[in-house]
């Protein structure tokens, strides 16, 4: 056999014949609801977690003191150029704000909040903490 016979294959002038094909067909209903059904992958993206970072809280005690005593200076200055007989105060004892309201002619007090009475029962709890903590000490 020589080698000018040889043929390498699909070198010949003619193409190969076409590869028969299958009609499309429509899936069944069963089969499209199962492929329906069947959860598609989806890449999920890399999310690294890190700690939250705290808050960082600076309370200075002094500082908010200061800015309570500045801001009912500033209400009872108010008060006393529009006419009015309120007094703004801090009870040192409890830790409260007391607001009285003054009669313009007699200068007794009309009305106290919190109330005389309670500021009374408030000063004894404080009292009575007081002695609870030594006694049990």
């Amino acid at each position: 056999m020589s080698a000018d016979n040889v043929v390498p294959a699909g070198a010949s002038g003619a193409a190969p014949p076409p590869t028969p094909r299958a009609p499309p067909t429509t899936p069944s209903p069963k089969a499209a609801a199962a492929a329906a059904m069947r959860p598609v992958p989806v890449a999920q993206p890399k999310v690294e977690l890190k700690a939250p970072e705290k808050p960082r809280l600076s309370l200075d005690v002094a500082e908010m003191q200061r800015n309570l005593r500045e801001a009912i200076d500033r209400l009872n200055e108010q008060m006393q150029r529009n006419g009015r007989d309120l007094n703004f105060a801090i009870d040192r004892k409890v830790d409260r704000t007391v607001v009285t309201v003054r009669s313009a002619q007699t200068g007794e007090v009309v009305r106290q909040i919190p109330d005389e009475a309670v500021l009374r029962v408030a000063h004894n709890i404080e009292d009575i903490k007081g002695m609870l903590l030594n006694a049990m000490a």
